[in-house]
């Protein structure tokens, strides 16, 4: 069933009808470079963002059970300064303890 299923949507992403797949295991990890230093500094000011929730008593975060929608997520929501965890279908102890120091209460400096 799987087979025929991804049979059919390779057949659609090759017809344009329906989108390709993030793969994030299988990429090329390219240092960022630019041409010179001028283009770089022009680059800084996009970089630059406030901890959006600084002063509050609560965050927002999205959690996504698989690491496909992490790019999707990241993409949408970078700009509002949400963060995304990937818990990928099942806890381990290491993501226990990142979830856990992340929503530990933290006194917060106001904005």
């Amino acid at each position: 069933m799987y087979r025929r299923l991804s049979a059919r949507l390779a057949q659609a992403r090759r017809e344009g009808r329906f989108p390709d797949l993030i793969d994030t295991v299988r990429d090329a990890h390219v240092p960022e470079s630019w041409p010179d230093a001028t283009a770089f500094v022009r680059q800084m000011p996009d970089w630059f963002r406030l901890d959006r929730t600084a002063g509050q008593q609560h965050a927002l975060y999205v959690a996504a059970e698989k690491d496909t929608l992490r790019q999707q997520l990241t993409g949408w929501l970078a700009e509002y300064g949400i963060p995304v965890l990937v818990v990928r279908g099942f806890g381990s102890h290491t993501c226990r303890f990142c979830i856990l120091w992340i929503f530990l209460p933290v006194p917060r400096k106001s904005a």
